[in-house]
């Protein structure tokens, strides 16, 4: 064992050069590593788990706040609206907050057409 001068001009014993000492320190520095990489891997986790669905449904009520207050213009404007290609997972969230009544909602646009073409001849 040797010993190490400080900036005060302290001698301090050095630690042992042993196997046991080496390992230790080793497994510490990994320790902390691996600790490091688990602390900025949960915040980033956190932060996307909890903001990604916010943010998510943020959008979903504005775009259907949108739809409906434009629906809802045509309506006393005496104009009609008509929903064409709505897929399956916009769909359910017209069922989920029970607006789908408010809106036509047609496959295609050619459908849409004639529907509304053919609308004073039924």
């Amino acid at each position: 064992m040797t010993a190490q001068a400080t900036r005060t001009g302290r001698v301090t014993p050095a630690a042992p050069e042993t196997a046991g000492g080496a390992r230790w320190s080793f497994a510490v520095r990994e320790f902390r590593f691996w600790l490091t990489d688990y602390r900025r891997t949960w915040r980033g986790s956190i932060i996307s788990s909890v903001l990604g669905p916010l943010l998510y449904l943020g959008a979903m009520g504005a775009g259907l706040g949108s739809l409906v207050s434009s629906c809802i213009s045509c309506q006393k404007a005496g104009r009609r609206m008509a929903l064409t290609g709505v897929n399956q997972r916009v769909m359910k969230v017209f069922q989920i907050t029970k607006t789908e009544p408010l809106f036509l909602m047609f496959p295609t646009v050619s459908d849409a057409l004639e529907a509304f073409t053919n609308a004073g001849t039924a």
